[in-house]
């Protein structure tokens, strides 16, 4: 359990690690000037708009730290685009949970970092997130005004449980339409009215006003997954679930044996590879043996638990690198493990021998059919990536119980598990 605590523990200063660490990617900004700096920007997991940046003019240069009023622009090179401008921000939430049975039409006016999410002939599409929402923008590039926000409001309805949507943001388009594809705004117009407020959807409206198939603003290649193979040890400890019978004993065996791991790595950010959800298919078997004492006068009984248990394992998982260097990291994770099991060479023995009437040695056996069932337990993770390929992995299961084992024995099994894995 101490592991297991210790795993808890680790994850709760997630955030405090994620901070500290620093990912500096080949960048540029452009100060409010016009004078493009070149150098290295720290490229984090930014699940909301960053509101500043860490920047060095070289790996070895001093920080420095730009807001949205110090620079009008930075690029991480082959990743994120993002500008400044100062635009009016709708604060209304737009969560089921939190809606109002009013329409919210609360706002602010802030200089912010804007994503650019496609730079087009006519339209370009940017978008801003902070804890409330993802709001869309779209800047009318002929005109040169500052960026205006796509707005969206949904609100409950008073005398229903239902949510309706105020969809200002199809008026907008509609504008931008008409301006820019008089001949045939209706061919747009027709999957404006449809339109569900998501970049996706949004970005395919924007191609038809600028009347052509700019891409979005272009990323490097970066895989969005990896498949990976291993093999590994698993040492199982199998103890009876609960006490023995009152003046017995129990003696048990441990499992060592090998499985076999098939996986997936799903990164949430490819470009920084942080944090990762992971999904592992195991193969593994565990055999248990357990022998029960009860010694009276001259009398000493052995009832023998034997059985066989073969499993496929399916595991879900998310792991976060702490260290996460170009060719080594460190990470530690956690998740469920759903297993489905088969239970076979079940055997139930039972040994009566005497200290006082030489030879006597009785011995009843019974052998149970075989079966299966399916039972979930707790994973902690843990594990070195070395140059990108080689898995070093450890796994750690806390006591699970499983009621009536092979429909003989109830047990709790406790598994560490260590192997290597290939990631191709």
């Amino acid at each position: 359990m101490k592991l297991l605590y210790s795993f808890i523990f680790a994850i709760f200063l997630l955030p405090f690690f994620a901070s500290a660490q620093t990912n500096y990617k080949q960048g540029y900004v452009v100060t409010n000037n016009g004078e493009t700096i070149n150098g290295f920007i720290n490229y984090k997991e930014w699940y909301s708009t960053p509101n500043s940046i860490s920047f060095k003019k070289t790996l070895d240069d001093k920080v420095q730290t730009y807001h949205p009023m110090d620079i009008s622009y930075f690029e991480i090179s082959g990743i994120e685009i993002y500008q400044s401008a100062r635009v009016a921000i709708s604060m209304g939430k737009t969560d089921i949970q939190t809606v109002r049975n009013e329409i919210d039409t609360a706002s602010k006016t802030d200089q912010i970092f804007l994503k650019i999410i496609q730079k087009g002939t006519n339209v370009s599409l940017l978008s801003y997130t902070d804890a409330i929402k993802t709001r869309f923008y779209v800047a009318d590039n002929k005109t040169g005004g500052a960026p205006q926000e796509l707005k969206y409001q949904p609100y409950l309805d008073k005398d229903s449980p239902s949510l309706k949507k105020k969809n200002i943001y199809y008026a907008q388009l509609i504008d931008l339409a008409n301006k820019y594809r008089p001949d045939d705004a209706h061919t747009v117009i027709d999957h404006i009215v449809v339109l569900n407020y998501s970049e996706g959807e949004i970005l395919r409206i924007i191609n038809l006003i600028n009347n052509d198939n700019s891409a979005p603003v272009k990323k490097d290649n970066v895989r969005a997954y990896n498949l990976y193979a291993g093999i590994g040890l698993n040492a199982s400890q199998v103890t009876r679930q609960g006490n023995p019978p009152p003046g017995t004993t129990d003696v048990k065996k441990n499992s060592y044996l090998p499985e076999l791991v098939f996986g997936i790595h799903v990164p949430f950010n490819p470009n920084t590879g942080r944090l990762i959800f992971r999904t592992e298919l195991v193969l593994e078997m565990t055999k248990i043996h357990i022998n029960n004492y009860d010694v009276e006068y001259s009398s000493t009984t052995v009832n023998t638990y034997s059985f066989t248990q073969t499993s496929a394992s399916l595991r879900p998982q998310l792991v976060y690198n702490f260290f996460n260097g170009n060719n080594f990291k460190f990470y530690l994770g956690g998740g469920a493990a759903i297993n489905f099991s088969l239970y076979s060479a079940a055997n139930v023995k039972r040994q009566v021998s005497s200290a006082t009437v030489a030879g006597f040695n009785s011995v009843e056996q019974e052998k149970v059919p075989s079966s299966g069932g399916v039972w979930f337990t707790p994973i902690a993770k843990a594990g070195f990536i070395i140059g990108k390929k080689l898995d070093l992995s450890f796994g750690y299961s806390p006591a699970t119980g499983i009621q009536s084992a092979a429909n003989i024995l109830g047990v709790a099994i406790t598994s560490v598990e260590a192997g290597v894995n290939y990631h191709f």
